[in-house]
């Protein structure tokens, strides 16, 4: 069973598109939620073209919501205090900019998304 996760932050680092050693294309950027002492730092990953785009358009300091599932471990380098470094594999980003794509377009990129993994959308 994995967990899910829905993250709300800003974008702290630019997306990077990289290839996995299947020859894959993804996504990994770097997520802030909250500020100060208390905020968090996420790495997302994205394997989804639709969410890569829509991460790709962002910029740095831009508030975006990614829901997928997450993975939580401890990182304890020898003399340091352990610290908890998150991550999660993104299926959707959905972001203002995404908004103004849709209203633009007529399609909308959340839809894109949940027929590309063949979810049912939910109905009113």
């Amino acid at each position: 069973m994995s967990a899910r996760v829905l993250l709300s932050g800003v974008l702290d680092k630019p997306p990077v598109r990289l290839t996995s050693k299947a020859g894959k294309s993804y996504v990994r950027a770097s997520a802030r939620d909250g500020n100060g002492p208390d905020a968090k730092w996420w790495t997302v990953f994205v394997f989804s073209e639709t969410a890569a785009e829509a991460l790709e358009a962002l910029t740095v300091g831009e508030a975006f919501a990614a829901t997928g599932t997450f993975d939580a471990t401890v990182w304890a380098p020898e003399g340091r205090e352990p610290r908890v470094t998150l991550s999660m594999s993104a299926d959707a980003i959905l972001s203002a900019q995404a908004e103004a794509h849709e209203a633009k377009s007529g399609v909308s990129s959340v839809a894109v998304s949940a027929v590309e993994h063949r979810r049912p959308r939910d109905r009113l």
